[in-house]
Order: C-alpha cells, then structure tokens, then sequence
C-alpha cells in the first residue's frame, strides 16, 4: 500500500471515435478509489509490483475496456502534480491517444454498455489530470490531422475517399481541402486501392482504399 503523500503513477488513454460526423471521446465509470463511479478515461493505477511495460499495459486496458486492443495508438505526454481531486496525492499518469472507427465503438458498446461517449468540445470535467489529457489529444489529432493520414484510423480499414473527406473534415474543423481532397490525398500516395465495392447508403460499387503500409510516417500537404 502506498504511504500518504507517496506519489501515484497511472496510465490513461484518450479514446476517440466519431458518431453523427463529430469527434467525441470515450469515457467509463471508475469502480473503485477516490473517484468511483466518476466518469473518466480510461485507465489503471500502476502498482509497485508490475513489470512497466506501458504499451502492455494499455493494451490489456483496452481489451478489459472496450474489448479490443486493435485500435491506433500513440503515447501522447506524461503529466505531473498535485490534483485537487486526488487527496492532495501528487500523481504521474503517462497518457495514450487512441483512434477507434465507429463500428468498433458500437461492438465495443456490446461489450461493455457501460461505455459514454461526449463531444470532445462538451465533456465533462475529468478526474486527476484528464482534462489536460483530453485537450492534449484534440489538439494532437487535429495538429497532425492537417499533413498526416492520422484521422484515417476512425474509419473502417476500408473507405472511400469520401468517406475519409469527412473524416478530415470533422478531425481539422474545416472544408477548405473541397473538391480538391480526392486530388491531394491520392496525390500523397498514403492509400492503397482496394477494390471497387458497395458503400452503405450509395447505388453505385465505389473505389475503397486502405492506409498503405508505412503511410503514417509520410508528411504531406493538403
């Protein structure tokens, strides 16, 4: 057990997905400590006697969370100090971003329906240094939203450029990529076509691409 005053070391990830074209962030209920039944990230505090294996560690989070641990993911910073909440304990929490596709989160409402999900602009306040967390992944999907292929994770692991126009769209908070997105994206040659398919809600097969293998740590201008 930890002395008073000792400091407490966790781990959270930032999950967001999107539903009705808005970016929102998944959140749960804390079951047990000086929050429970507080909605949060997700999470764990560290213990004394675990290996520190963080990428582990997270993805043993996600499987108990959501169900799957197959979503990306990217550490995000490590946030330090004194919460109010938090007993006057000083705390370490390492934080993850994590990009899950709609139809993950709505399998993953099968596994746990416990799951909550808000606007990333309307969410409630945050145990610990959640706020700082969240804010910090917005601005780091948003920020690398614009010359990255990043916001292709909340899709399906095939999409439509139309489909991943509006991912863009409602990731960097702007159309001004218009009629000139289909010519950029394929241009930066992130994709990989995949065949020509049905695209729910359309009459017409539709061409479907994939992130092409390696895309992620391609820069590109849109």
């Amino acid at each position: 057990m930890s002395s008073p005053g000792s400091v407490r070391v966790a781990v959270s990830v930032v999950l967001l997905t999107l539903e009705d074209g808005e970016l929102r962030v998944v959140l749960k209920s804390t079951q047990c400590g000086p929050h429970d039944n507080q909605l949060n990230l997700i999470g764990g505090v560290l213990r004394g006697e675990e290996q520190i294996d963080l990428e582990l560690i997270v993805a043993k989070l996600l499987e108990k969370s959501v169900g799957t641990a197959d979503v990306f993911l990217e550490q995000l910073a490590t946030l330090s100090g004194v919460t109010s909440n938090n007993e006057g304990r000083p705390t370490v929490q390492v934080c993850y971003i994590a990009l899950m596709p709609e139809s993950l989160f709505q399998a993953a409402l099968q596994h746990s329906p416990e799951l909550k999900i808000f606007p990333v602009e309307s969410c409630p306040t945050l145990p610990d240094h959640g706020d700082s967390a969240l804010a910090a992944a917005v601005t780091r999907l948003r920020g690398k939203g614009a010359w990255t292929v990043m916001p292709a994770y909340l899709l399906d692991r095939e999409f439509t450029v139309a489909q991943l126009g509006a991912v863009y769209d409602a990731v960097v908070g702007t159309t001004a990529f218009g009629m000139n997105f289909r010519n950029k994206i394929l241009r930066a040659k992130v994709l990989t076509p995949t065949g020509t398919k049905p695209t729910k809600g359309a009459t017409r097969l539709s061409e479907h691409y994939s992130v092409r293998p390696g895309a992620f740590d391609l820069k590109f201008r849109l």
